[in-house]
């Protein structure tokens, strides 16, 4: 779980800089960019954008922490300036997507074999795939195998 949770962290907060305490059983870690909250168990639960203040709550953090990274394997992108990384656990895919552009991006994920079953945005208005992903933001698909589907 630690190597999971390291990844996470090399790709979403780099040169992480502070950790502080601001609530009992809740630790934060910051850069200029992102905050990072970790739960006394050190599970994410919240990831923040300090340029917008948009917020992405972590209710896929079970694919996050406990499933195997496996990088960029078993999925597409169709936007380069979109970093991709994927996990994997059990039927399940979460791949996260994030903008290091100064401008909005999209891009569509393929998943041979899994469908969709649901997008998290940091901006919580938001639902399903299709939407821009903000400069310096994030956004989870979770994906779910599909019944008696294969992955090669």
């Amino acid at each position: 779980m630690m190597r999971n949770f390291a990844a996470v962290m090399i790709y979403l907060l780099p040169a992480v800089a502070a950790s502080q305490a601001p609530q009992a059983g809740r630790t934060e870690l910051a850069n200029n960019q992102v905050v990072a909250a970790l739960d006394s168990k050190g599970r994410l639960v919240e990831l923040t954008n300090r340029q917008t203040g948009s917020r992405f709550r972590a209710t896929c953090a079970d694919v996050l922490l406990e499933g195997r990274f496996v990088d960029n394997e078993g999925f597409m992108t169709s936007n380069s300036r979109i970093a991709a990384h994927a996990f994997v656990t059990g039927n399940r895919m979460a791949v996260a997507l994030w903008n290091p552009t100064e401008a909005p991006q999209k891009a569509r994920v393929t998943t041979p074999g899994y469908t969709i079953e649901t997008a998290q945005w940091q901006n919580p208005a938001w639902s399903g795939p299709d939407h821009p992903i903000l400069p310096n933001d994030v956004a989870v698909l979770i994906f779910s195998r599909r019944q008696g589907g294969l992955l090669r």
